[in-house]
């Protein structure tokens, strides 16, 4: 009975490996051993990996969490100073993470990759992801919009709304000896003296208070 089995054994192992062994051969390997120690390779390498999936899934998990709740806050603006901050590094921790994940459990989720309900999700999801790209580019934010509005207008209606007068812009830009006309723009002012319209409203604000 045990040669026998011995014999099957060392047929399916040939027939893996492309070689046949003799009667002598598939004795000599097992009683050397080689047969047992091939198959305690497999319980060592099952428990490695229930120890690296024990390991990265739960943290994956809480990073997910983390990363989920910072960008709820973020979409309400909602502790922004440390939202944003805990949100990008976490994410990144999310991604290597999530790429560790894959490496790992590679054998069992490749043949979902084939499914069409994979398939499907990922057009989804691409669809979504440049949706909501080309609407965040056509939608400006409220301040942009405020400041593009008082850098195109007319100087003198922007010193009525800051509270000055276009002699005061004038001793701001007072290096270069400049006369401000009523009608100029900030714009056009900062593109003369190499500013930027920003930099050059932020000045005007800051010099009032």
């Amino acid at each position: 009975m045990r040669g026998v089995l011995i014999n099957n054994i060392c047929y399916c192992k040939s027939l893996d490996s492309g070689v046949f062994l003799s009667d002598k051969s598939m004795n000599r390997m097992f009683s050397s051993g080689q047969i047992q120690n091939e198959q305690k390779i497999k319980p060592q390498y099952t428990s490695n990996m229930k120890l690296k999936r024990g390991f990265v899934t739960p943290v994956l998990t809480l990073i997910f969490l983390v990363v989920a709740l910072s960008g709820v806050l973020m979409f309400f603006h909602l502790l922004d100073g440390y939202t944003t901050t805990i949100h990008e590094f976490l994410g990144l921790t999310f991604v290597l993470f999530s790429i560790l994940h894959l490496v790992i459990n590679w054998r069992s989720l490749k043949s979902y990759f084939r499914k069409k309900t994979f398939l499907i999700s990922t057009a989804v999801v691409l669809v979504l992801s440049i949706f909501l790209i080309v609407v965040d580019n056509n939608h400006k934010d409220h301040n942009e919009i405020l400041i593009e509005k008082l850098v195109t207008a007319p100087i003198a209606e922007i010193c009525v709304v800051l509270g000055t007068d276009i002699s005061h812009v004038e001793m701001i830009l007072g290096s270069n000896n400049q006369i401000v006309g009523e009608q100029e723009t900030i714009k056009s002012l900062a593109e003369r003296n190499s500013l930027t319209p920003q930099k050059l409203l932020a000045r005007i604000i800051e010099d009032q208070q």
